[in-house]
Order: C-alpha cells, then sequence, then structure tokens
C-alpha cells in the first residue's frame, strides 16, 4: 500500500487547509486571572497534500496591536487528516488589560504556518473588556466569573469588619463576627452591624447605567467607594 508523501507549504499548493475553532465573544481580566482558555477546540482540516512540522499560532489583537503572548503548537497534517487540538494555552498580557479605561473591539485568530508561510487563518471578532469590567455574558461564564471582582483582603473591608465588630460588643456583650457557626440570629445581628458601619461611613447608593446589561459594570475597589462615598449594587439581568 503506498505511502502518502509528506511535503511542506512552501513547496506545494495548501490552500485547501480548513482552520475552525469555539471561541469566547468576550475577554475580560477576570477570565485571565482564572486561566479561562478564550478559544476550544481548534480543528484543522487537510484534504490537500500532507503537511509536516506545521505550527498553529494563536494571537489577540486590538486596535492597538497585540494584547497576548504567541501561543503555538507544532502538528503534523496527513493528507485527508483532521487533527482536534482542545485549547492552546494562549497567555494574556494582564497588565495591558487592566489598564483599559473602556472595553475595546479586538480580533482572535489561529492561523497554521509552515515553512514560514501562512497556510491557513480563521478569525473571530472578540470584545476586550476594560481592566475592572463584568459583562453579563457568555450566561454561565459570565456568573461563575463575578465573584473574581470580590476582594474581602482590602484594607478598608478590614477596617470596616473592625468598626462592626465594635458595634457588636455594644449591642451583644460579643464582638466576634463568626458568621453562621452561632446561628441565624447572628448572622443578622452581624449583616445588621456590617450595614451600620458602612453606613456610618456615609457610602451611597449610585444607581448604574441604563444601559449596563448590554455594556456591563465596573467594578471599584473598595478603597474607591470609601472615598468617594457611592457603590453600585450589581444585580444581573
Amino acid at each position: 500500500m503506498p505511502i502518502e508523501p509528506q511535503v511542506n507549504a512552501s513547496t506545494t499548493d495548501t490552500s485547501q487547509v480548513r482552520v475552525t475553532f469555539d471561541a469566547s465573544p468576550v475577554i475580560s481580566l477576570a477570565m485571565v486571572h482564572n486561566r479561562v482558555q478564550p478559544v476550544r477546540n481548534v480543528e484543522l482540516m487537510n484534504p490537500g497534500p500532507g503537511l509536516t512540522g506545521a505550527e498553529v499560532v494563536l494571537t489577540v489583537r486590538d486596535d492597538e496591536g497585540v494584547v497576548s503572548r504567541e501561543a503555538a503548537e507544532i502538528v503534523d497534517l496527513p493528507h485527508g487528516a483532521t487533527v482536534h487540538l482542545k485549547q492552546l494555552g494562549l497567555t494574556m498580557d494582564s497588565t495591558a488589560i487592566l489598564d483599559l479605561e473602556e472595553r475595546r473591539a479586538g480580533e482572535l485568530s489561529v492561523a497554521l504556518i509552515c515553512d514560514g508561510r501562512t497556510v491557513a487563518v480563521e478569525t473571530r471578532p472578540v470584545m476586550i473588556l476594560a481592566g475592572r469590567q463584568w459583562l453579563s455574558r457568555p450566561a454561565g461564564l459570565a456568573m461563575e466569573l463575578l465573584a473574581a471582582h470580590v476582594m474581602p483582603n482590602s484594607p478598608v473591608v478590614e477596617t470596616v469588619l473592625t468598626e462592626a465588630s465594635a458595634l457588636l460588643k455594644e449591642r451583644t456583650g460579643s464582638p466576634s463576627i463568626e458568621g453562621y457557626q452561632a446561628g441565624e440570629e447572628r448572622v443578622d445581628l452581624i449583616a445588621a452591624a456590617i450595614f451600620d458601619a458602612m453606613r456610618a461611613r456615609q457610602i451611597r447608593y449610585a444607581n448604574p447605567p441604563a444601559s449596563w446589561s448590554d455594556d456591563g459594570q465596573k467594578s471599584a475597589r473598595p478603597t474607591r467607594c470609601s472615598t468617594a462615598g457611592s457603590a453600585r449594587v450589581w444585580t444581573p439581568p
């Protein structure tokens, strides 16, 4: 039985190679922090001549340039073969995303390169969210990542809890903030003390923008909320 010869891209027509993949419609700092890959299930279909040592390269760009560190994997594509890659180890530039004040339109691209030549490339539009922005889609993933915006170790949170503890000692004789361990009634007392400690700081409620379900909300550091005296309540649409 004859063996299909393997040739490189510079000596043969490889325009028949096709690339497909699944991609998230958004990229956020929370995704980067939790190592959620925006590209999955890369499929390479090669009905043409075989390729050896081809490189699959994943890149994310916006209007100002590349915002990811190059992710690449070497593959062989025999004639008639279909190769599946569940995900590539894409690493985003977290500093660049953190510095974003507004969301940006971007592009995800998966390219197949052999012998320095781009054999095939497929792109998808992607929305790159501002550094502290949360969007309610994609629905399942967005809800999982919502907690990534919580900052329980902020010095301001510690200060508020200290003030709440003092209120608890004054009201109940015990300054302990043990949570649910002391029963439901104690939980209510702790919650009330924390609320009153925040109210004493004159932190006001601020309405989110009318389009926030489309554009997403921007989270604020606890320090900023305390200094500015305003905070928003996040309610998923």
